[in-house]
């Protein structure tokens, strides 16, 4: 019986075309909205195109269908020695926090992370877990170079656990807790 009711629905809002409940009309005078970053890679690459940055490294994460580990960003200021910090707290559609990184932090990072140049993706094989993907742009000109692009699927959860990958993981992590 609710079948034949969702039948009448479907047929009327197809076919009654000023019927605003039903069905809504498609006004192509209407102006297109801007193209906004749907995605914080795409945010990512954006702030290192139109900030003072040389490179910028990221770790994002992407939850099987609950929840994020948050979202860390790394930009490496012209100058090569300080750095600024942004980070997306778990499920959060904004910046939570921003930070400078001083001079011996940025060097501590650079050393640790000069270490991921020959990881390679990984897959545990699970599902319904976290997702990571590490990024590492660098700025030439007004031009944006994907350097190093690396997914890596449930590392948790692995048995053995990718040690490489979870130090990763953890280089950037220990940025949000520290000070």
């Amino acid at each position: 019986m609710n079948y034949f009711y969702i039948l009448i629905l479907l047929l009327l809002s197809s076919s009654c075309s000023s019927c605003s409940i039903l069905s809504k009309k498609n006004d192509r005078n209407t102006p297109k909205s801007p193209d906004i970053p749907k995605t914080w890679e795409e945010r990512f690459e954006i702030k290192l195109q139109s900030g003072s940055f040389k490179q910028a490294w990221g770790l994002f994460s992407y939850g099987g269908g609950y929840q994020d580990a948050g979202q860390i960003m790394v930009f490496q200021s012209l100058s090569n020695s300080t750095g600024t910090l942004d980070f997306v707290d778990r499920s959060k559609g904004q910046i939570t926090s921003t930070r400078t990184l001083d001079k011996s932090e940025m060097s501590k990072f650079l050393a640790s992370i000069s270490k991921s140049v020959d990881l390679t993706d990984f897959d545990s094989g699970a599902f319904d877990g976290i997702t990571y993907t590490f990024i590492h742009l660098k700025k030439d000109g007004n031009k944006i170079i994907k350097e190093k692009k690396i997914r890596m699927n449930n590392p948790h959860t692995a048995n053995p656990p990718p040690d490489d990958h979870l130090e990763l993981i953890s280089q950037f992590e220990d940025l949000t807790t520290s000070r």
